[in-house]
């Protein structure tokens, strides 16, 4: 047995555990990352694996228009949830903000896309970020991305000859606009008080008036017309498109998303949102060739959220360096 007192003892456990904390914090995110890693492999070679054998006619100009509307979009969506936050009186450096967006994106192929969420705010967190606040901003951008998907969906399924006779698919419209409104401060305000109460926080600093609600919600439907624009140019590169579907098209990305978002369960929504954005191609083209589109996308758009995820974790870590220098430079 010690003689030392029990107080020197715990206070020697204590600064034990201290020292092994930041060897554990780092060994639950390697875990958290090996475990990323083997869905979003699985989950690749699953869609390849589905790729049909067609006849493939590449056209590259039409190719290079879509990878430019697919960065375009990728580039946004950090950049609008960033923008959130700092609209909510959140404090990120541009850099780290992109870098947590598009670290955490790739937790959404892990079951049930909630590590996505826990990880964005624990990576915000660690950089002083309130941890209420990031999670209003998150609550703000999946309202904003899943409704500009529901609003694009419903003029999809508008659209469709074959419910032309049916009046009853106009009542699809008010799903965007009950989302839109309960962003409204006096709902958002106070339902996020209600909550936060309950859990014995204080209230948020700040809530989107309603005119930046709008203008987020407008912004974010148009990069989901660009991305949908992106997958009929992907389409257009490879196989022939019927004329006169091209405005139906433009949705193709906004439903097949909607679709990913009913199947939470499935990590990143394979093949649930490759499957909604088949039923948008094949109106203009084979299923074959929709299937094999669907899949080419997403391929593509795997490749870019890693290789932002790196560029994004470099940028960070070269501003950072850049900020803890500086000031050594200028004695």
């Amino acid at each position: 047995m010690s003689d030392r007192p029990p107080e020197q003892q715990a206070e020697q456990e204590y600064s034990t555990f201290e020292s092994f904390r930041p060897t554990l914090r780092h060994a639950v995110w390697g875990l958290v990352g090996a475990l990323v890693i083997v869905f979003l492999v699985v989950g690749i070679l699953s869609q390849v694996h589905d790729l049909p054998s067609i006849k493939w006619h590449f056209k590259p100009g039409w190719l290079a228009v879509s990878l430019v509307a697919f960065l375009f979009f990728q580039a946004s969506q950090p950049e609008l949830w960033r923008r959130v936050f700092r609209s909510l009186h959140g404090h990120l450096p541009a850099p780290r903000a992109w870098a947590i967006w598009c670290v955490s994106l790739l937790a959404r192929y892990v079951p049930t896309q909630l590590l996505m969420v826990l990880s964005r705010i624990a990576l915000a967190e660690r950089q002083g970020a309130r941890r209420d606040v990031c999670a209003a901003s998150i609550v703000y951008e999946f309202f904003f991305a899943v409704g500009s998907a529901i609003a694009l969906s419903t003029a999809f399924v508008i659209g469709l000859p074959s419910l032309s006779a049916t009046p009853v698919r106009w009542l699809l419209i008010a799903v965007p606009v009950v989302m839109l409104f309960a962003m409204h401060p006096r709902v958002f305000g106070r339902v996020a008080l209600v909550v936060l109460r309950r859990l014995g926080r204080e209230p948020l600093p700040e809530t989107l008036p309603f005119t930046k609600v709008i203008g987020y919600a407008v912004v974010y439907v148009a990069c989901f017309l660009v991305e949908g624009f992106g997958v009929y140019a992907f389409a257009r590169s490879l196989h022939a498109v019927e004329p006169g579907h091209e405005a139906l098209l433009l949705t193709s990305y906004a439903v097949g998303y909607a679709g990913s978002v009913l199947a939470f369960f499935i990590p990143g929504g394979l093949g649930a949102r490759e499957g909604a954005t088949v039923a948008v191609l094949s109106v203009a083209m084979p299923v074959r060739v929709a299937l094999a589109v669907a899949i080419g996308v997403r391929l593509v758009q795997s490749a870019l959220e890693l290789v932002f995820a790196a560029a994004a974790e470099f940028w960070a870590r070269r501003h950072e360096a850049a900020r803890v220098t500086a000031p050594v430079a200028s004695r």
